[in-house]
């Protein structure tokens, strides 16, 4: 009788659990193949830690955007206002990458009501960001306007009305608000000319549909009309420049845009806590936050926001395992995040159903 293969020993020893492993965390103990309530502890805590690192790194985009905009909000900078530096940035304004040879316009953007225009000025190199600092457009020289100027059109999440036949440099944004930065180059040193030509060409509007960009024949064929009543500047709007908007000197004035520096752990509320608002202030948008372990909305989230949880047990991303066999039963419960009303930028808890 032919005798059957089997399993080599080493085979075996390299499928087996040991009764003890020596690792960076301490001595891990595994009676009969199976984790003590200590050891299993002690793994769990550990890869709860791994996730809040990695849920802190991959947040921190937004947590800069969300401080950023909270240093104009403080100091006075409204959405749409344009923070200028006629005289250059100076120490009083903390912004990251800045110098002092430059003039800067810097304005965030508000889409929550509709799609936005804006009047991007001739001879500048502007970028535009959404909320979690991805890219959407670069308007001027490096842009299709090549710096001659020209109008944009950003469509935030969501939109489904009407959108002009053309005229516009038109852009699909992922986010409801947007940050708009840009610089002018000096001429012969002075800084006055690059000034001027961004108080005269910089401006943001609404977008209204049926006006400029709708042609008559659409119009008339059953396309979308201006809204009524109708006058001669409705088909002149385009002659008629919109107003400027609220310029704000920058040079010497305190702004800190930098965001607030903490550890990733569960005592950083102020981070985590400023993590949650970029990601309800916008519900509608989806959060750049594909891999598992980081802090998504779902049947695995667990995070808490502005620390509320354990000190020594953070909950940023998926369920903590228990162990086995308790885990079979209680695995089977599942969280889910209640978001704010309105997309409230208050902290949050999730509510939890099993």
């Amino acid at each position: 009788m032919q005798r059957s293969a089997q399993i080599s020993p080493r085979a075996m020893e390299a499928i087996s659990t040991p009764e003890r492993v020596d690792t960076p965390l301490g001595t891990l103990d595994f009676p009969l193949g199976v984790p003590t309530e200590e050891t299993a502890n002690r793994v769990y805590e550990h890869l709860d830690r791994l996730h809040a690192v990695r849920s802190f790194l991959d947040a921190y985009s937004g947590v800069s955007m969300w401080a950023a905009r909270k240093g104009f909000l403080e100091a006075g900078i409204k959405d749409h206002d344009v923070l200028l530096f006629s005289e250059f940035m100076d120490p009083e304004t903390l912004v990251l990458t800045g110098n002092a040879d430059t003039v800067y316009f810097v304005t965030f953007l508000d889409l929550t009501e509709g799609p936005l225009v804006v009047d991007v000025p001739p001879v500048s190199l502007c970028f535009l960001n959404d909320l979690w600092y991805r890219w959407v457009a670069d308007p001027g020289m490096a842009g299709p306007d090549r710096g001659a100027g020209g109008k944009y059109l950003f469509v935030p999440p969501g939109y489904e009305g009407p959108l002009p036949e053309g005229g516009y440099f038109t852009r699909r944004t992922r986010t409801t608000r947007l940050l708009l930065g840009g610089r002018a180059f000096l001429e012969n040193g002075d800084p006055k000319p690059a000034v001027e030509r961004i108080k005269e060409g910089l401006r943001i509007h609404r977008y209204v549909p049926g006006y400029y960009g709708t042609s008559i024949g659409e119009i008339v064929t059953g396309g979308t009309a201006p809204p009524l009543p109708w006058t001669a500047r409705t088909w002149t709007a385009a002659l008629h420049r919109p107003d400027p908007p609220r310029f704000v000197e920058g040079s010497g004035l305190a702004v800190n845009t930098v965001p607030l520096r903490t550890r990733p752990t569960s005592t950083s509320r102020a981070s985590w806590c400023t993590t949650s608002r970029p990601r309800h202030s916008t519900p509608r948008s989806p959060v750049p936050w594909p891999r598992s372990g980081s802090p998504r909305a779902g049947p695995s989230s667990r995070t808490r926001g502005c620390g509320r949880s354990s000190p020594r047990r953070p909950r940023w991303a998926t369920r903590r395992p228990v162990p086995w066999p308790a885990a079979r039963t209680r695995m089977r419960e599942r969280t889910t995040t209640a978001l704010p009303p309105g997309g409230s930028t208050a902290c949050w808890r999730p509510a939890t159903t099993s």
